[in-house]
């Protein structure tokens, strides 16, 4: 009897056809496995990555807390240094040195500080001594305006006595119970304290000298040793794109809010001056300090014009005429002039900007208060690069033509070796 038996390209056949087909997928990992689901690990790895991520987001906040004094004035200098780099470039086009590009910078800014200094050094200490008056005269005012609630309070608690039947045997206190033992602890004075913070404040201002100088004078050496460290042609041209950006627009920004504030600060002194407050110059200039602090600036201006009326009038209603036109001319700065200035591109959305001034007030005092908005800026340009999508769709941050072509140039030459990364182009 035959048997069918296969041939021998048959057998070849079947075997190429079991070698092409899919391995037999095992059955989803459940309980009855005695093991987790699949879902459940993914989500405890996500679980664990942002954990990690978390403790090295409080690590670096609790150096950048406890280390504020190196890290605070550094900052500041490594932001002034971005925006005072196109400077620097344009000297070294015109064949001046770097390092002496750096060092008139630095100088100019020492000399220009000194002076501002020099100048406003005894009105500072005279109204420094006058803080307890000013501190006094909000207290009487504020125990003035709680007087009819004081009768009020009387008149209720004289009711509910009349109302409420009770024994009329004396319970009040007596005149020693009444006033308890008070302890007073003197405390060094307002000029003593600032004579004690001098030399913290001269440490400090030596590493921000340091700081900008050294970044100034060696800023392409730098970037180029930060570029080699890039191990791909898209990376190199990436970090050159944010640093050109970065410095136009933070260079934008600070030059533009300094002009306005310079302005602000002629205004508001030529103000003080017309309704009577003594030391115009120190209001304008302190004016025009405390507005690169957005909102917390000018509640501070106007609560320091309103102390300085209350001890310079007689009146409240003369007292409060000058934080009231303070007010007037810092809004109509605040919502026509500065937008109009900036434009939509470097409009902040107000909530994010007092986060974060309220961040950076928390972790390093008012410096942090002052380099909140800047640090917001470079943020908002790292992220437009690093993670395009989170920024707004319809209203993407345009750096315009000429940090485009900077970085473009930048790139092409020693920057990024000559080559364009796919799709950067």
């Amino acid at each position: 009897m035959a048997t069918n038996k296969p041939g021998r390209g048959q057998l070849a056949r079947d075997r190429i056809l079991q070698r092409r087909r899919p391995p037999r997928r095992s059955p989803p990992l459940t309980r009855s496995h005695g093991r987790i689901p699949i879902e459940i690990s993914q989500l405890l790895d996500r679980g664990a990555q942002l954990s990690l991520l978390s403790v090295a987001l409080c690590t670096l906040i609790t150096a950048l807390y406890f280390a504020q004094y190196i890290f605070a004035p550094a900052t500041a200098g490594i932001i002034l240094g971005f925006t005072i780099g196109p400077l620097v470039d344009r000297l070294e086009h015109w064949r001046v040195p770097t390092t002496l590009s750096a060092a008139l910078i630095v100088l100019t800014l020492v000399a220009v500080i000194g002076a501002l200094t020099l100048t406003l050094a005894q009105p500072i200490q005279n109204w420094a001594a006058r803080v307890p008056e000013i501190g006094l005269k909000f207290q009487t005012e504020f125990q003035r305006l709680q007087e009819p609630l004081a009768q009020l309070r009387e008149m209720e608690r004289k009711v509910e006595d009349a109302a409420t039947p009770g024994d009329e045997t004396d319970t009040s206190p007596t005149e020693q119970e009444r006033e308890p033992v008070k302890v007073v602890v003197e405390e060094p004075g307002v000029v003593q304290g600032l004579l004690i913070s001098v030399p913290d404040a001269m440490a400090r201002f030596v590493v921000f000298l340091g700081t900008l100088y050294f970044l100034l004078a060696t800023r392409s050496r730098l970037r180029a040793a930060v570029l080699e460290a890039f191990a791909t042609r898209r990376s190199k041209l990436r970090f050159a794109r944010i640093t050109r950006d970065t410095e136009f627009l933070l260079s934008r920004y600070i030059f533009t809010i300094t002009g306005i504030n310079i302005v602000l600060g002629i205004v508001v002194a030529t103000m003080t001056y017309a309704v009577g407050l003594p030391s115009p110059l120190l209001w304008g200039a302190m004016a025009g300090i405390v507005n690169f602090i957005p909102y917390l600036g000018m509640a501070f201006m106007t609560v320091v014009l309103a102390g300085v009326g209350l001890v310079t009038f007689d009146t409240i209603t003369a007292a409060l005429v000058p934080a009231l036109l303070y007010l007037a001319i810092n809004g109509l700065e605040g919502q026509l002039i500065t937008p109009h200035m900036l434009g939509r591109n470097l409009t902040l959305n107000p909530l994010v900007v007092f986060l974060a001034i309220a961040f950076w007030l928390w972790l390093w005092g008012p410096v942090g208060a002052f380099l909140a908005v800047p640090l917001l800026i470079i943020a908002a340009a790292t992220l437009y690069h690093l993670a395009p999508r989170v920024v707004d769709a319809e209203h993407p941050p345009t750096f315009g033509k000429p940090a485009a072509r900077a970085a473009a140039s930048y790139a092409e030459g020693d920057g990024a070796d000559g080559n364009h990364a796919p799709g950067e182009g």
